[in-house]
């Protein structure tokens, strides 16, 4: 994502998904267990041949999903301890305890398109 790169998603579960209707890019996200899955796959590789030079403002856009999927993160810990005082958790963390870790370029992505 930090190089602009236009990529297509193949996933299994919400991450990819979400970031994929974020970026507007519903035609080229596919789920593992589809039954077309190769044909899909070929057909979203064509499209990204063909867009390759189109306006990569979709994927930067697409940043704005790590900050939605890190603050479920954040929510989900503060309803824990609201229901189950005696739960231990971290405490008060932020948004990015709850990604993978982050390079530079795409945290300047989150920051400028977040």
């Amino acid at each position: 994502m930090p190089a602009l790169v236009p990529s297509a998603g193949i996933t299994m579960d919400e991450r990819i998904r979400n970031l994929m209707n974020e970026r507007g890019h519903k035609e080229l996200l596919m789920h593992v267990d589809d039954p077309d899955l190769e044909e899909r796959t070929l057909a979203a590789l064509d499209v990204l041949d063909r867009e390759a030079s189109a306006s990569p403002t979709g994927l930067a856009h697409g940043c704005a999903q790590f900050e939605i999927d890190g603050a479920h993160g954040v929510y989900f810990e503060e309803e824990v301890q609201r229901r189950y005082p005696e739960f231990p958790t971290r405490g008060r963390v932020g948004m990015e305890d709850y990604l993978p870790p982050m390079s530079e370029g795409l945290r300047a992505l989150v920051k400028a398109y977040g």
